[in-house]
């Protein structure tokens, strides 16, 4: 049911090639080597500043969500910025001196550090949100050490979350793949990860969220009891036991509070909670860059994405394959198969009438 692929992204492609040097190498054959090593996102990513699309964060998008990012602003404003920039503050401490700085930045990724007790997605991201690092200090009149934390100040539709697997060991001065499993789920919450001022504006749309799921697990709940009612109605007036009418379950009140119950649900959606669209902090997993093998210096890159139905399609080179959403959840690593490198998560938002 999959559909030929007609957007222009062959194009860009000779571009990103000139931007990525190394990577863009052609062997004997005239076609391209194969990345040696994972500085190949980092010099996609470095595209962005020349005017290029993001490519390694397009092949992994849905398909149906591809032409919203190819859309122009016509504002100025940079629409891969938007899509994926992610706003963070940088708050830095000396502890000799107790001077404090802040640092303001736009990055297009969260890194998921990899240590010896990261066993969860979210242990590795507040990892990578410190930056402990030796700089000036006034007060001291030298170097010191700054302790640094950063915390997120704006969310992007898009967030892509790197699992940083591969590192240069300076004893053997080789390039080393960590091996270690980091397990992650189908959503992703970055509430604990925002600044203060941004975790007060998500709290109404949360709120939000969570009620609007509340009453669909109260409407998925009244139907399928509905449904059992008649069944067994069904069940007992067929067994020709009597000719009565099968009698209603439950009183008369009981069945006048379920009606009201629905109706109260039906206004709720209807009048809406103001929040409709707002992001909730909330983000849900639909795209997958892998790497198998155990060297940084080979192995083979694909990518898994979630399509509209629920399924996965992992494109291996040429070959299309089915995947469901179990087969995702085994990209932790810890062994030969496939292993996650890059995550790309879509923002939950309010719906419409929540």
């Amino acid at each position: 049911g999959m559909q030929p692929c007609t957007r222009p992204l062959p194009a860009l492609c000779p571009s990103a090639h000139a931007c990525m040097l190394q990577n863009g190498r052609r062997s004997s054959e005239r076609s391209f080597i194969c990345a040696r090593d994972c500085h190949c996102v980092h010099r996609l990513s470095s595209c962005l500043h020349a005017g290029l699309m993001p490519l390694i964060r397009l092949m992994l998008l849905p398909l149906h969500d591809i032409p919203h990012v190819l859309l122009q602003d016509a504002s100025g404003k940079s629409v891969v910025e938007d899509l994926f920039g992610i706003g963070t503050t940088l708050k830095l401490k000396c502890e000799e001196s107790d001077e404090e700085l802040q640092e303001h930045a736009t990055s297009y990724m969260l890194r998921c550090n990899i240590g010896s007790a990261t066993n969860h997605l979210h242990e590795g991201i507040l990892l990578g949100l410190r930056d402990d690092r030796e700089k000036m200090s006034e007060k001291a009149g030298r170097t010191c050490l700054w302790k640094g934390t950063s915390l997120i100040t704006r969310l992007p539709t898009y967030l892509t979350v790197q699992l940083v697997r591969f590192f240069y060991k300076v004893d053997t001065q080789n390039k080393a793949k960590v091996l270690r499993k980091v397990s992650f789920q189908h959503e992703l919450d970055v509430y604990d990860f925002c600044a203060p001022e941004l975790r007060e504006a998500l709290d109404g749309p949360r709120a939000a969220y969570k009620a609007y799921q509340d009453r669909r697990i109260q409407q998925e709940k009244e139907e399928k009891n509905a449904k059992g009612r008649a069944a067994e109605a069904a069940s007992n007036g067929s067994n020709g036991s009597n000719n009565e009418a099968p009698e209603p379950s439950g009183s008369g009140q009981e069945q006048q509070q379920q009606q009201q119950g629905g109706g109260d649900v039906a206004m709720g959606e209807a009048s809406g909670s103001g929040h409709e669209g707002a992001q909730t902090g909330k983000f849900e997993l639909v795209g997958v860059l892998t790497h198998k093998g155990r060297s940084a210096d080979s192995g083979h890159y694909t990518a898994w994405t979630k399509q509209a139905d629920g399924n996965w399609v992992l494109f291996d080179d040429d070959v299309l394959h089915i995947k469901k959403g179990d087969d995702i959840l085994n990209l932790s690593g810890g062994g030969d198969w496939h292993m996650a490198y890059l995550l790309i998560y879509r923002a939950i938002t309010v719906p419409k009438g929540a």
